[in-house]
């Protein structure tokens, strides 16, 4: 019984440790305009530059229209900053 609470509470510990991934992004956009978007990573809301051994982990975020033409969000600035390379349509998710 011991080592089952035991084994029960080092595995609950290990998850106490964990960090969240979001996206945060204007809730609203005019359109034509550029997104930029966080990739966040942390405990939330707070917003933590991504270690680089985890990078890999994290492929860029994509776009995609309401004619199914996709876009790659390209990275700016810190390593979980993006941003679109042309203006949005509207009806882009």
């Amino acid at each position: 019984m011991k080592k089952t609470l035991i084994t029960a509470l080092l595995g609950f510990s290990a998850l106490a440790q964990a960090h969240e991934v979001w996206v945060a992004t204007p809730a609203q956009l005019a359109s034509n305009s550029v997104l930029k978007a966080d990739l966040a990573y942390g405990d939330y809301p707070y917003v933590e530059k991504i270690p680089e051994k985890r990078l890999a982990i994290f492929p860029p975020m994509k776009l995609i229209n309401q004619d199914g033409e996709m876009q790659t969000l390209v990275q700016k600035g810190e390593n979980y900053q993006y941003q679109s390379e042309k203006p949005l349509k509207d009806g882009s998710y």
